[in-house]
């Protein structure tokens, strides 16, 4: 046993040395590598950045510029314009003449409508004059082919009205908010943004 001890006394002082000339080593190649001019040979070189998402590296040996390493940038895609009320697309449903509802007495509209549609493709504001009137031809064969389902809804509001309904500012405005509610229930695959009176006459 007493042979043992010394043994065990040295290589413990051996491991001792070794973990504080590792340790001594390990702080001296960071020292190296953080505070040594980086023209000097390193194993691998620090990164720094400038705060603009550019990474920069420091000159290698023999080259006279730093490498730049860009990061991506990330670019929004900008927001279509959007429409306000009078630069959509308009459709003028014509002028109808619609008996009110009032009774006995025979009570009559007669009303000119245009509809103001919001186009579906967002860019439309933007395209050359050339596509935009192509879209705009081809945007109105839509609309007319449902205009027969808008003038039924006209006619069929219309008819439930009478004369007391309609001839105050308070009566064209529920008016106008009840066509726009119908219409837009009926074509949900459409944006109707507003209803315009351009006739608006009630005998």
């Amino acid at each position: 046993m007493k042979k043992i001890l010394p043994i065990l006394s040295i290589v413990t002082r051996v491991l001792i040395g070794l973990v504080l000339v590792t340790a001594l080593v390990l702080n001296l190649g960071m020292a190296y590598i953080m505070f040594a001019p980086d023209s000097f040979p390193k194993p691998f070189y620090l990164m720094y950045s400038d705060g603009t998402g550019v990474s920069l590296s420091p000159s290698l040996p023999g080259s006279e510029t730093p490498l730049v390493t860009p990061t991506p940038e990330v670019t929004a895609t900008p927001e279509p314009p959007e429409i306000k009320a009078g630069e959509g697309i308009m459709l003028n449903t014509g002028t109808k003449i619609i008996n009110l509802a009032d009774s006995p007495s025979q009570r009559f509209i007669r009303i000119s409508i245009v509809m103001e549609f919001a186009p579906d493709d967002h860019e439309y504001t933007t395209l050359p004059e050339e596509e935009k009137t192509l879209y705009l031809t081809t945007f109105n064969e839509k609309l007319n082919m449902i205009l027969p389902m808008i003038d039924d809804s006209i006619i069929t509001i219309l008819s439930t009205k009478k004369f007391e309904d309609l001839y105050t500012a308070d009566g064209k405005e529920s008016l106008r908010t009840e066509l726009l509610e119908q219409v837009r229930s009926k074509l949900p695959d459409y944006e109707i943004m507003s209803v315009y009176f351009t006739e608006f006459v009630v005998e």
